[in-house]
């Protein structure tokens, strides 16, 4: 007797048989549709590789260089974009942003360096200032091409506006600081010293624009 004789006849089992067989048959290939849908963090949602490689080939527009570091601190002044609260809620809501930004830099970084690289060698700052900007610090060695590609990653979206400025030291530990950049999504400010000292690692700056040297005292002092 076949299949299709003993479901004509109705023998009850075979009916369980081939009502499994059928639902098996038309599952097949969709168990990736079947599988529970769990909430990722923000920053899994944003460090994936194809949108990181999509936001990193936005080329730099403009790359200032501060010809002391009396320049870089006007220039840093100057361009902050800060924020002045309407009320606690608006604060509360900077405050989240802040935090968000943070964590997508804690991903970016733990993604770039594992726990022993890392240690000694970068570190992230946590208090904030309504100046929508970021700090890191790391030792020169750490400022790879990779973590300045995405680093400038999380600067799309909600954190357009929002800059990171990175504090380099030839060695954390010693405390010798080599200067500052700061990152924009489409724009550097750099130390001299630093960029020279940057440039000569063969870091990619991302920027057709040929730089340029700002002295404060030129620029309405």
């Amino acid at each position: 007797m076949n299949l299709l004789s003993a479901l004509e006849i109705g023998t009850p089992k075979l009916w369980i048989v081939a009502l499994l067989f059928c639902i098996s048959f038309n599952c097949t290939g969709c168990e990736n549709d079947l599988q529970p849908s769990y909430p990722r963090k923000q920053a899994d949602l944003n460090l994936n590789p194809k949108s990181q490689s999509t936001n990193a080939a936005i080329s730099v527009k403009e790359i200032v260089i501060a010809g002391s570091d009396s320049d870089f601190s006007d220039l840093f002044v100057k361009s902050a974009s800060i924020l002045k609260f309407i009320d606690d809620d608006d604060k509360k809501k900077y405050s989240e942003k802040d935090r968000r930004l943070t964590d997508l830099i804690e991903a970016a970084t733990e993604k770039v360096f594992s726990g022993e690289q890392r240690e000694g060698r970068v570190f992230i700052e946590y208090d904030w200032w309504p100046d929508h900007t970021r700090h890191v610090e790391v030792n020169l060695d750490a400022f790879t091409q990779s973590y300045f590609d995405a680093l400038r990653t999380l600067l799309g979206g909600e954190f357009a506006e929002w800059r990171i400025q990175v504090v380099i030291y030839s060695d954390l530990r010693d405390g010798h600081k080599l200067g500052s950049i700061i990152i924009w999504r489409e724009k550097l400010l750099i130390d001299k010293s630093l960029y020279e000292a940057l440039s000569a690692r063969g870091i990619d700056f991302r920027c057709e624009a040929k730089p340029k040297k700002v002295h404060t005292d030129k620029v309405g002092r």
